[in-house]
């Protein structure tokens, strides 16, 4: 069995979800790349000044030096009181936007997200599970392979040397981090077992010299008789080069986001 050219298809994406995070997407909602799905929630921190600093609500009028909206860090001195003998001042214990001051004296200030999980495509939330992962579907190319072997990866879509190639150590460059590799031809065990050295996403080729066996690293081969990617197929990588694309080894797929 062999490839063939790549067919737009609907598929589908599971996002994990972090415990305790704010989803911010409802079902049925259209996203693009990079929308905010969920978020740590903001936390309000509150400082009382007036045990503080063991002063008067009244004293604290006149004496910030920021405004509520104002972004400031730690450490930052955001009020300040000078007399004739001392001089009396508090600097924000965290990096945050100032939300204002009480009546009472209280500060109160809004801590900045932690994390925030965004969409990797452009679709539509088609599930959630609260605490547990959200379900994207989006448009794809999908080029299906003949064999494959790991887990499912992201990267980029990067084509080294020609359709007809036998591909070495040597046509390994040292920046693949989080790609995905093409060789056209036959690829040997030392090249991914150097690729799964250099976190390389994927790899899709014509064929692999020998079995091999993968952690992390995805391997997709999807030659024909000779070996090498069929030239149809070939044309739809390089079309798609420098794309973001997701590699399955179990489900021996490419797919690229449209």
């Amino acid at each position: 069995m062999t490839s063939s050219a790549s067919k737009i298809q609907a598929c589908q994406i599971k996002i994990p979800l972090l415990p305790g995070v704010k989803i911010l997407v409802e079902k049925g909602d259209e996203v693009d790349r990079e929308k905010v799905l969920a978020a740590n929630p903001e936390e309000i921190k509150e400082f009382n000044l007036v045990k503080i600093l063991r002063i008067s609500p009244q004293e604290l009028e006149g004496c910030f030096l920021v405004s509520p909206g104002a972004e400031v860090k730690e450490d930052q001195v955001v009020f300040q009181k000078k007399s004739f003998l001392s001089k009396c001042q508090f600097k924000s214990p965290v990096n945050g936007k100032v939300i204002g001051l009480t009546p009472e004296g209280i500060l109160q200030i809004e801590v900045k997200k932690r994390r925030e999980i965004t969409s990797p495509v452009k679709g539509e939330i088609k599930e959630i599970k609260e605490g547990d992962f959200l379900i994207c579907e989006f448009k794809a190319a999908v080029l299906t392979a003949s064999e494959g072997v790991g887990p499912v990866n992201w990267g980029e879509l990067q084509i080294l040397g020609e359709r007809e190639q036998e591909a070495g150590l040597d046509d390994l460059p040292e920046e693949v981090k989080e790609k995905i590799l093409i060789f056209g031809g036959k690829v040997s065990p030392g090249l991914i077992h150097k690729a799964e050295a250099l976190d390389v996403a994927g790899i899709f080729a014509g064929s692999l010299r020998t079995p091999v066996r993968v952690q992390e690293l995805v391997v997709l081969t999807a030659g024909g008789e000779d070996g090498f990617i069929p030239e149809a197929l070939w044309v739809d990588l390089l079309n798609y080069q420098g794309k973001k694309a997701l590699i399955s080894g179990e489900e021996k797929k490419l797919e690229i986001p449209l």
